[in-house]
This record gives structure tokens, sequence and C-alpha cells, in this order.
């Protein structure tokens, strides 16, 4: 038990200036951390957005395409279905 008395510190009192400096510093990088992970949640939303919006926005000009394909033109003087 001696062992454990002794890993732990001695004296209780007012932090260390230098310490003080490294807690602030760690949560300032903890507070950095969860925004860039909000910023980084909100840029993966629109990527998936974006993502959708061009497959839709694909799959409408292929459908157009099949759409608005040029008819055949009809030569003239070839007859159609019973006309003069």
């Amino acid at each position: 038990m001696a062992g454990t008395q002794a890993s732990r510190p001695a004296r209780r009192g007012p932090i260390p200036p230098n310490v003080e400096v490294l807690q602030r510093q760690l949560d300032d990088a903890h507070a950095r951390n969860a925004r860039l992970e909000a910023d980084k949640k909100t840029l993966q939303g629109r990527i998936d957005t974006l993502a959708a919006i061009i497959t839709e926005l694909t799959y409408q000009a292929e459908y157009e395409k099949i759409i608005t394909m040029p008819t055949r033109r009809r030569r003239s003087g070839v007859r159609t279905h019973g006309g003069r």
C-alpha cells in the first residue's frame, strides 16, 4: 500500500500557472474538435444532397435523350398508310 500512496500527489493547493495553461489548451482543443465534428457532419449532409441531385439530373438527362430522339424524316414521294 505504500506504493499506492507514493503515486498520488502529496499536496492539494493552488494549480500552477503552466498546468492551468495546459488545461485551457486541452479544453480549447476539445471544443475545436467538437466544432470540426459538427462541420464534418454538415458537410457530409451537403455532399449526400449534391450526390442525389447529380444522380437525379443524370437520370433525367438520359430520359429526355430517349424521349426527344429525332424521328425519321419521310422522303418526299414515299407513300404512307393509304395516303394519296
